[in-house]
């Protein structure tokens, strides 16, 4: 039997006959067992077709004898690996035609390669989606939260990164955008050339960016300025840098980065601005820090942590 696209689809979707299913798995494992990587594999391969197809996988390990498992390690890379092969890679994207979402938990930080080969490294509690019809005419990203970003170039196909209020076109460059709900969008260019724009009327204004530059659309409008960009970007290193940053911002960003509520009950601390560089500190060396400036005490319970 000849194992193609087609019947893997099938299998993929629980719809081979006994025989096709022993005919996949044989191909998948001449040996005739199962076993899985405990291990993520950052990698653009669908989620849905890997959650789908691993489902399916499964079920053939309660059938597999304690001492064949034991010898066996078939490593899970090994067979997605077979599968894009030789489903083709703009095959295996395209094989459930859906939007694809990426999402970070905070103080978590994740590397997805994509379609393209373009490296995204999201920061922690932020969300990318990869559009339906990506690579087709343009690269269409979409971005909650903050991301760096090392695109591939290609004259033929854009790449476009969308926010709820920004809209960031590139070919090919290196560049962090922070794009929080409910906060300013800030854009720090690295290497290439990028075009900035709001999707609000008010603030669809072009603006194009030279290597370190900087735009942040807020409520005033789009203002630029000269950075030293690998500030903005140091996050992906486990760094903490605040430049001229708002107590209350500073607090959001503790959050993230700890995976901890914290509930501000000193008054009158939270426009005042704060500047500071730290190397994947110990919560309680920040704290201490901070309490100092601002003079408030603080109390941690958990992972909630109290300002008074």
């Amino acid at each position: 039997m000849e194992i193609t696209p087609e019947l893997l689809q099938k299998y993929a979707e629980g719809k081979c006959s006994k025989t096709e299913e022993l005919e996949i798995e044989s191909w998948l494992d001449p040996k005739g067992g199962f076993d899985t990587l405990n291990s993520e594999i950052d990698v653009c391969l669908h989620p849905e077709i890997e959650k789908v197809l691993w489902k399916k996988i499964a079920k053939t390990k309660n059938n597999i004898p304690e001492k064949q498992k034991k010898i066996l390690n078939i490593k899970k890379w090994t067979i997605v690996a077979s599968i894009v092969i030789l489903l083709g890679t703009s095959c295996f994207w395209g094989f459930f035609n859906k939007p694809v979402t990426y999402a970070t938990a905070a103080a978590e930080l994740k590397t997805i390669i994509l379609e393209d080969g373009t490296k995204v490294t999201l920061n922690a509690a932020s969300t990318l989606t990869i559009t339906k019809n990506f690579n087709k005419k343009e690269r269409v990203v979409l971005l909650d939260g903050e991301a760096f970003f090392e695109v591939i170039r290609d004259s033929l196909h854009p790449f476009v990164v969308q926010t709820k209020t920004t809209k960031t076109q590139v070919l090919g460059t290196k560049f962090n955008l922070y794009a929080y709900t409910g906060e300013d969008n800030t854009i720090t260019l690295n290497e290439g050339k990028v075009q900035f724009s709001g999707v609000l009327s008010a603030y669809n204004n072009k603006v194009i960016l030279l290597p370190n530059e900087q735009v942040t659309l807020n409520k005033i409008g789009i203002l630029k300025k000269k950075v030293k960009p690998e500030q903005y970007n140091a996050w992906i290193k486990k760094k903490l840098v605040f430049r001229d940053k708002p107590f209350s911002l500073v607090i959001r960003e503790i959050e993230r980065f700890y995976n901890i509520t914290i509930t501000v009950k000193k008054e009158g601390i939270h426009n005042r601005k704060y500047n500071g560089v730290y190397d994947n500190p110990p919560l309680e060396v920040l704290m201490n820090d901070l309490s100092f400036v601002f003079n408030f005490n603080y109390k941690k319970e958990e992972n909630k942590l109290l300002i008074f």
